[in-house]
């Protein structure tokens, strides 16, 4: 499913105990649609400097669940990843799906991989930064990820003429490909692209020269869904609180007649905003290597 847009009411985002904004946010078109990278901007990250759930990021999103449009899943919620800020996205490679109603907790852990180049690893290889700046044309910095994301974008221009919207906008011959039109995205790209992720022939013609960084930070977490929902109306006083503290108030999404009390109102919008919100915590567990 799509991410919802972020919603930034009263305490909606907070990183280290301190508000954050739409300003933290950086939008990427995906094969998941829009995204929303938080802590992205390369040269400008926030950091961590205590473990704990205070120094991590706290945010509150809306999935808009009427704005969905079936295509590709039925499902309702988010998929959440976490990596380093370089690291462009490989689709469907270790995302946390999160429902709506729900707050949830990540622990993350960071690691440093060091990985032996030439000649001390046998058949394999590994790529040096200075050996990945002239490999990826791109991406500012030198990745797996990356190195596979415009090979993938070589191999469907070859064939379609076009680039996918999510893909690279990579120079062919001194000029950047014409994005896909939606004909030409439904019979060439799309199929041409799901062809390259699962033909390992196509990989090791157009990756060749994808190796492993030799110097990597990637992050291990732990998930863990709270015990309890993120918004209980077991009883009037949770909901009046719950929406207080939120200030969110979401157009009823049923219709209501003319007549309709307040109160009926009120317990419509808090069912709106236990469907539609979703609660995320992400913090360091430990700030140690590993």
């Amino acid at each position: 499913p799509n991410v919802g847009r972020p919603t930034w009411r009263k305490a909606g985002c907070t990183y280290a105990g301190q508000p954050c904004s739409n300003a933290n946010f950086t939008r990427v078109f995906s094969e998941y649609g829009n995204c929303y990278t938080f802590n992205g901007e390369v040269g400008a990250q926030l950091v961590s400097r205590s473990q704990g759930q205070k120094s991590g990021l706290e945010v509150i999103l809306n999935v808009e669940q009427h704005e969905y449009f079936s295509r590709g899943t039925t499902a309702v919620g988010l998929a959440v990843f976490i990596h380093p800020p370089h690291r462009p996205l490989l689709a469907y490679h270790g995302a946390l799906a999160l429902t709506p109603g729900t707050e949830n907790f990540v622990a993350i852990r960071a690691r440093k991989t060091v990985r032996e180049p030439k000649p001390y690893n046998g058949p394999s290889f590994c790529t040096t930064r200075a050996e990945g700046q002239g490999i990826v044309d791109y991406y500012s910095e030198y990745s797996l990820a990356a190195c596979k994301k415009e090979c993938a974008a070589r191999f469907v221009f070859a064939r379609c003429k076009c680039r996918m919207p999510e893909m690279p906008a990579l120079e062919v011959d001194g000029v950047v490909p014409r994005g896909c039109s939606l004909n030409e995205a439904e019979k060439c790209g799309e199929p041409q692209r799901d062809l390259f992720e699962s033909n390992y022939t196509a990989q090791q013609e157009y990756c060749s020269k994808c190796g492993e960084p030799c110097n990597e930070i990637g992050y291990q977490y732990s998930y863990r869904l709270s015990s309890s929902n993120f918004l209980d109306a077991s009883n009037a006083l949770n909901m009046e609180l719950a929406l207080s503290e939120l200030n969110i108030y979401l157009n009823s999404y049923s219709p209501l007649t003319i007549n309709s009390t307040a109160e009926e109102y009120k317990q419509r919008s808090f069912i709106d905003a236990r469907e539609n919100l979703i609660k995320l915590i992400v913090y360091f567990d430990d700030l140690n290597y590993e």
